[in-house]
């Protein structure tokens, strides 16, 4: 109650007084023509609110904190479900999957694989939709024209959200799950990215179910899945998983078993027009349209006639030259008077090369179709909401930034500014795509980054195992389940391994990278690894870890001004007094203050450098508490007059590598030596 009473003191007196009520602001800053004298006194400047006033958020939970504390409410009638007092660490859920095929055929095909399934016959009266059309249904929940209330807004639906089972305008339906939602997308076809996610979903669903009942996780298998290659072994994993033998909280159930074990949730929406999946049986040719080979140019006999990948990639390539989807490839001298647009074939060659797994084809044919993959919107919203940044572009001139408010064709129109080829636009998707998905099941992969240059990433994914570079086609040539294990394979080095050799206060004893299996400078310092092209690697995304954060923010009380640029670069200057007044080394501000300052740094090996000068700075700060340096810590001189001092103690010969590059081919240990020697100096009095 005091506690309590003494918050609600300190948010009165920053009120602003409106027609007698008192309001909160969003926020209030300092006039610009004051910002100089704060600078100068922190804290001495008069406060200005701005106009948001009230911040609807923000005044809403003062006044519900008001009714509380003057006891008009209990928590009971904020929660009487007693929500505040669940924890997953007490709910032992269980997953009830209910396996369908699209038709009895499907059916006895699964049974030959062991794997029990029911067609969509079978669980009649009980109907199945898809998440789409959930969405659908929820976006009436609450509407109300003559009110001017719209329903929820049209965002995909995920897995917490398929895993229950609705009745809608009395008739009870399964969801499948959110996985299943991508009509056009090629990665559905990649039986081992499949049964990769589905183990993800069950693990995620089953990590954060609060319900007692049993989550329902539906999964329909139709004809093409079926014809693709691997498909078998995704029948297996199905297997395994209605017999429980490998996960004991995942087993088998009947739909009608699910609907009474499930936590049912009951719609009445009267304008909604339900349009469940129907038991179909169709051909592969049912899929896509139906062309006749001896009405079309002979320019198309290429793509009809490639019998691999690369040939179908390269023929789809010629053909695309200088022709728009709209056009018409039509024979005229045997079909006269007919027309076939190019959009057709290339939709034929689309199905065919996923069936097939052609992933190069598949590729190239997605995105010169316009195609985009459902959850990239999802994903950029995702990212942004644990203040992450994505951006796009290879060089710094055309580079992007994709921020969350965005649609899914918005964000095909901005990779479409800064990709070169339809290839490159699908990889720079599924990149963005896959992170996304790595952010919802694997966030721990991400702590510490504060931003993410895609074409960076893509540069990374493709280096092989053994260091050799891999094309764009090489790489677009692997199947999705290789690029979203080599992108998770990456952020997890990065994470385990941003100090190495740096600074031994991070825990990456189990960290292995080029060889080296351990984090001490000095023991890295005599294993044989090109540390240049370590750096490169390194630069390509930062990490900024807590333990690190705190050190910097611990080392700005020993300086007025650390400069990331050049000496008069105001922009990627860091005012040391004012951060440490207007922030907290904990804050998620201060880590996109510190990764803004340090993004633009260019090259890549060069930017490591640059941190691995900050941690020995730091270092530095953290031995000698009484030093402070009054003019600029401008960290490129300090790398530089560390190169130099390594030149002139070696005794070594002018010759045509700079002196930086020099000291970056050194390991970690010989940088933190020349580093240390020239902060010292400068400490000492011996400016640069």
């Amino acid at each position: 109650k005091t506690q309590a009473g003494a918050y609600r003191r300190k948010l009165e007196s920053l009120m602003v007084n409106v027609d007698g009520f008192g309001l909160l602001p969003e926020l209030y800053y300092v006039a610009k023509e004051s910002v100089d004298a704060e600078r100068k006194a922190p804290k001495s400047q008069k406060r200005v609110a701005n106009e948001n006033v009230p911040l609807v958020w923000a005044q809403s939970l003062y006044v519900t904190g008001l009714l509380l504390d003057e006891g008009y409410i209990t928590k009971d009638d904020l929660d009487p479900l007693v929500m505040r007092r669940r924890s997953r660490r007490f709910t032992k859920s269980q997953i009830a999957l209910v396996v369908l095929a699209e038709n009895d055929d499907i059916k006895q095909h699964l049974a030959k694989h062991g794997v029990i399934a029911e067609s969509l016959a079978d669980i009649n009266p009980v109907k199945l939709i898809s998440a789409p059309h959930l969405v659908q249904a929820y976006s009436q929940v609450g509407a109300n024209d003559t009110m001017g209330l719209t329903g929820r807004p049209a965002r995909r639906l995920q897995s917490l959200a398929t895993s229950q089972t609705y009745t809608i305008n009395g008739t009870h339906c399964l969801c499948l799950s959110w996985l299943q939602s991508e009509q056009n997308g090629y990665r559905s076809f990649d039986t081992k990215l499949t049964t990769q996610n589905l183990e993800r979903e069950l693990a995620h669903i089953h990590n954060h179910w609060l319900s007692q009942e049993v989550a329902v996780f539906t999964w329909m298998v139709d004809q093409r899945f079926c014809e693709t290659p691997g498909a078998v072994e995704f029948f297996d994993a199905l297997w395994q998983l209605q017999l429980r033998s490998q996960h004991e909280h995942v087993g088998y159930a009947s739909a009608n078993l699910a609907l009474r074990a499930g936590r049912d949730n009951a719609l009445y929406l009267p304008n909604l027009c339900l349009t469940p999946f129907q038991t179909r049986s169709r051909e592969l040719s049912d899929y896509a349209p139906k062309l006749t080979r001896e009405h079309l140019i002979d320019d198309v006999a290429p793509l009809l006639d490639a019998e691999d990948d690369t040939g179908l990639y390269q023929a789809i390539n010629n053909l695309m030259q200088g022709r728009a989807l709209d056009a018409n490839i039509n024979n005229e001298t045997v079909n006269c008077g007919g027309h076939t647009r190019l959009k057709d074939l290339i939709k034929t060659i689309y199905f065919k090369a996923q069936i097939k797994n052609y992933w190069l084809s598949a590729r190239a044919c997605f995105a010169i179709l316009g195609h985009t993959h459902i959850d990239l919107g999802d994903a950029l919203t995702m990212l942004a909401a644990r203040h992450l940044s994505i951006s796009i572009g290879a060089k710094s001139t055309n580079r992007i930034t994709l921020t969350q408010a965005k649609l899914n064709a918005e964000i095909y129109e901005d990779i479409s500014k800064v990709t070169e080829s339809a290839l490159e636009h699908t990889l720079i998707q599924e990149m963005l795509a896959a992170i996304g998905g790595l952010m919802r099941t694997h966030p721990d992969l991400f702590k510490g980054l504060g931003s993410i240059q895609l074409h960076n990433l893509l540069h990374l994914c493709c280096k092989q195992d053994d260091g050799e570079p891999l094309t764009l086609e090489g790489l677009g040539a692997q199947p999705p389940s290789h690029i979203l294990n080599k992108i998770e394979g990456i952020l997890e080095s990065q994470r385990q391994l941003f100090s190495l050799g740096v600074t031994q206060s991070y825990n990456n004893k189990r960290a292995s990278y080029s060889g080296i299996a351990n984090s001490d400078a000095e023991a890295a310092h005599a294993i044989d690894t090109d540390w240049f092209e370590w750096r490169v690697e390194r630069g390509l995304i930062t990490n900024f870890d807590e333990d690190f954060l705190l050190e910097i923010w611990q080392s700005l009380s020993h300086a007025k001004y650390i400069v990331f640029g050049g000496k008069d670069m105001q922009d990627f200057t860091l005012d040391c007094e004012l951060v440490r007044s207007s922030m907290t080394p904990g804050e998620a501000s201060f880590a996109q203050h510190i990764d803004q300052l340090t993004h633009h740094i260019h090259p890549a090996y060069f930017k490591s450098a640059a941190i691995e000068t900050l941690y020995g700075f730091t270092h530095y700060c953290s031995n000698n508490p009484e030093v402070f340096f009054e003019q600029p810590v401008v960290i490129a001189q300090i790398v530089e007059a560390a190169a130099q001092k390594l030149i002139d103690e070696r005794g070594s010969e002018a010759c045509e590598t700079r002196n930086v590059d020099t000291l970056l081919q050194e390991s970690p240990a010989v940088l933190q030596t020349y580093v240390a020697k020239v902060i010292a100096e400068m400490a000492a009095g011996n400016q640069l």
